[in-house]
């Protein structure tokens, strides 16, 4: 009888992590359509930071996911989520784009959506978070904020960023063939927003660099702040 409850016990904890796994794959599980440029050529994207968390990539290395192809291309699901956005809460990113081939000052434009209610798009109300309505040269840094609304769904979704040659305002689209830029695709985590109670916790702040010349930029960082709504940092 002992044999037979340890026997049970491991086939429930097999079971129970069976569950698990299986959840958590269908995050990056959604088939999102294809987005990408025809050939690898001027605009590049180089960083992406949302919320103090970032990825870099470079001019050799492709990313991890299918379909990827460097210059092009960039499927980062299989890395996990980039960062967690808080529904209701206004988060701000940083996006590098530069160049691999040589330098340029061709234009381009930059669009980023989130599959908010994660059926597999980004084409409903309030997933386009950000859209250049005029071209820009090339290089750049694009510093902008995304709110995240209140009806989002909690978990794991889509988020994409195109950077495209020649476009901008209503030419980009987040299923576009376009001719140099990049696509890039993120997990991001959601998470519904909690009622501030009691004492939180500011977090730790950081510069980088810690110093600065004028016009140099600088990113601030906040790591272990308290997650919740009705809060103020100064």
């Amino acid at each position: 009888m002992r044999h037979n409850c340890l026997s049970f016990l491991v086939k429930g904890r097999i079971l129970l992590l069976a569950v698990v796994l299986f959840f958590a794959s269908r995050a990056g599980a959604q088939t999102y359509c294809t987005s990408i440029p025809t050939g690898a050529t001027n605009e590049e994207i180089l960083s992406v930071t949302v919320n103090g968390s970032t990825r870099v990539s470079d001019c050799f290395t492709p990313a991890p996911g299918p379909g990827s192809i460097v210059g092009r291309y960039a499927n980062y699901f299989p890395s996990g989520a980039l960062t967690s956005l808080i529904t209701g809460i206004t988060v701000d990113f940083n996006i590098q784009v530069g160049e691999c081939d040589a330098a340029s000052a061709v234009t381009h434009g930059c669009a980023i959506w989130i599959d908010f209610n994660q059926d597999g798009d980004f084409t409903d109300p309030d997933e386009q978070v950000y859209l250049d309505n005029t071209a820009f040269a090339n290089p750049r840094t694009i510093i902008g904020n995304i709110t995240v609304p209140t009806s989002a769904l909690p978990g794991t979704t889509a988020m994409r960023i195109i950077v495209a040659e020649s476009f901008s305002g209503a030419g980009l689209q987040p299923c576009m063939t376009y001719t140099a830029g990049e696509t890039e695709d993120y997990l991001v985590n959601i998470i519904p927003a909690i009622p501030c109670d009691g004492i939180t916790n500011a977090g730790t702040a950081t510069a980088t660099p810690a110093s600065a010349c004028v016009g140099q930029t600088i990113t601030l960082t906040n790591t272990g702040a308290t997650l919740a709504m009705g809060q103020e940092y100064q």
